[in-house]
């Protein structure tokens, strides 16, 4: 699918625009067994828009996410999606010191980045332009940071560097003694290695982490252009190959002791619950005119939804039928949706979420999540239609969810949301059908008991 434009025109041209709720009929539904005042109904009505998503929390010091996002992904569908990284760099957690020297320098440094290869996405054989800025600001790793948050920086990246992602392992900095991983290396210019040097040859500037990282506040990532690729780094993994047990992401500094011999001095990632380092992503979205005109629009819903990643779009489901039905048990409830797969079809999201709102505001999980997960569903299910057409099928257990709002506990309504699962670190998205489709469209099956 070359646009998204083609991608709407297609999927509006299976639409049925009118979608009415059909009377129950008499149970022979592979739900559930035949027993009397049991029902089955399938064209329960379904409202659904497409909606931003909440700002999502990516740090604080009890809390680090798996992997961190970096990119200036352009989805040919949705848009431009910015993944910015900021990183507190500190003192190793047993201290890098300084072996055999008498009135030494550093002679060279590099910025590493150990790639989360799994989650890396698009065309990773395209040129990335990598900018890195000075963080102006101290960061506080005892606080929370989220993703609408932009940490502040010099105007000007100090560097800019040019390079294709290598997901192939090599031996990590060229040292054979040590494991193979997929990593990239950025050289760095002489101040900042001389501003550095200043810094940590003073012992009293290295005493804590607290006091280091007044001075070197840290430094922030971006991709300067629009490019086909995401790329995912694994900023936790430590190196305990090496005596301080640096993470593999850091920055080694490199020296000459007086036997003539190349060391090494390490920041690296602290990774101690409630010592973390601070690690930190914004995030920004720039949608295409088309996902811009079903945000919010609830007859744009009737056709397709997105569940994106990152802080991006969610779904919310309206289901104003249930109800009417009146004094029921139910017996099961599912949604079930398809998704439009194309060329990008590797990048739908690997779980979705339903969560709801709860009688003080806050949203959560529905219970079939947390009691049942096993039985909840919410992953995709490959699939082959005629002529050896690929789909891919969602579906969701809500049963549980569906007789709490019947009962009216803990504020259970008709409106539910679907949302990526991980969605701080998730770099995927999927585009579903809604239910006025011809051909594939968005249902709830409802089979229930009627009570007298």
């Amino acid at each position: 699918m070359k646009y998204f434009s083609n991608t709407i025109i297609s999927i509006l041209g299976l639409l049925v625009f009118t979608i009415s709720c059909s009377v129950p009929t008499e149970v022979g539904s592979e739900l559930i067994e035949n027993e009397a005042n049991t029902y089955f109904n399938d064209s329960l009505k379904l409202e659904i828009e497409t909606i931003l998503g909440d700002s999502v929390k990516t740090f604080d010091s009890t809390f680090v996410l798996s992997n961190y996002l970096l990119g200036n992904y352009e989805d040919k569908d949705l848009g431009i999606s910015k993944a910015d990284l900021s990183i507190q760099y500190g003192l190793s957690e047993l201290k890098s010191t300084f072996k055999n020297t008498k009135n030494f320098k550093f002679d060279s440094a590099a910025v590493f980045f150990y790639y989360d290869s799994i989650n890396c996405k698009g065309d990773l054989k395209s040129s990335q332009k990598l900018e890195i800025y000075r963080i102006n600001e101290v960061l506080d790793h005892k606080k929370a940071y989220w993703s609408n948050q932009n940490i502040s920086t010099d105007p000007n990246p100090f560097l800019t560097y040019d390079f294709v992602p290598n997901l192939n392992p090599e031996y990590y900095d060229g040292d054979t003694n040590l494991s193979k991983k997929a990593y990239l290396k950025v050289l760095m210019p002489q101040d900042f290695i001389n501003d550095i040097y200043k810094i940590v040859v003073d012992t009293n500037n290295t005493t804590s982490d607290d006091v280091f990282t007044k001075l070197f506040k840290g430094l922030k990532f971006k991709i300067r252009e629009t490019t086909p690729a995401l790329l995912s780094m694994n900023l936790s993994s430590q190196n305990l190959a090496l005596n301080v047990a640096p993470t593999y992401s850091n920055i080694t500094f490199y020296y000459t002791d007086t036997l003539n011999k190349v060391q090494k001095y390490y920041l690296t990632i602290g990774n101690t619950s409630g010592n973390y380092n601070v690690r930190a992503i914004n995030y920004s979205h720039s949608y295409k005119s088309d996902i811009n005109s079903i945000i919010n629009n609830v007859s744009k819903g009737d056709s397709l939804l997105v569940v994106q990643g990152m802080n991006g779009l969610n779904s919310k489901i309206y289901l104003p039928d249930v109800k009417s039905l009146g004094n029921i048990i139910v017996n099961k409830a599912e949604l079930e949706f398809t998704a439009f797969l194309d060329n990008n079809q590797l990048i739908s999201v690997p779980r979705i979420l339903i969560i709801r709102t709860k009688t003080d505001g806050s949203k959560t999980v529905i219970r079939d999540i947390i009691e049942g997960s096993s039985f909840y569903g919410g992953t995709p299910e490959l699939y082959v239609i005629g002529n050896g057409v690929l789909k891919q099928k969602y579906t969701f257990n809500i049963s549980s969810y569906m007789q709490d709002y019947i009962r009216g506990i803990d504020g259970a309504t008709d409106k539910i949301y679907l949302i990526a699962d991980s969605k701080s670190q998730n770099p995927n998205r999927v585009i579903l059908y809604g239910p006025g489709s011809k051909q594939f469209p968005a249902k709830f099956k409802l089979a229930y008991t009627k009570l007298k």
